[in-house]
């Protein structure tokens, strides 16, 4: 993995490796555990090697759900994730786009 990291800065993946599913879909049960492991397939390495990982909207599907991409770097390079980060959203606000629900931090 580290070997990969000389010759590259950035790797760019989706998220999840299928569409979000909906809100309450059973992870727990058997299905649900082995789906997981199909669903994060593309966050599962990061999370085990403790490489630096970000996930940002990318754009929406026809129902207004958040479809992400994430972006890894090398171990220590988290300021060009955040740099990065921070130009896709200049590039493409996603602070406006607010589920039907959603829960909002009240400010004093």
């Amino acid at each position: 993995m580290a070997r990969w990291w000389q010759e590259f800065d950035l790797l760019l993946s989706p998220v999840f490796a299928t569409p979000p599913l909906p809100v309450g879909w059973p992870w727990r049960d058997q299905d649900g555990l082995r789906k997981s492991v199909d669903v994060l397939t593309f966050t599962a390495p990061f999370n085990t090697t403790g490489q630096p990982a970000i996930a940002v909207p990318a754009a929406l599907t026809e129902s207004g759900t958040p479809i992400g991409i994430q972006l890894a770097a090398a171990y220590g390079r988290e300021d060009l994730l955040v740099r990065v980060a921070a130009q896709l959203e200049a590039e493409r606000p996603w602070a406006p786009h607010r589920p039907p629900v959603f829960a909002a931090a009240s400010r004093p």
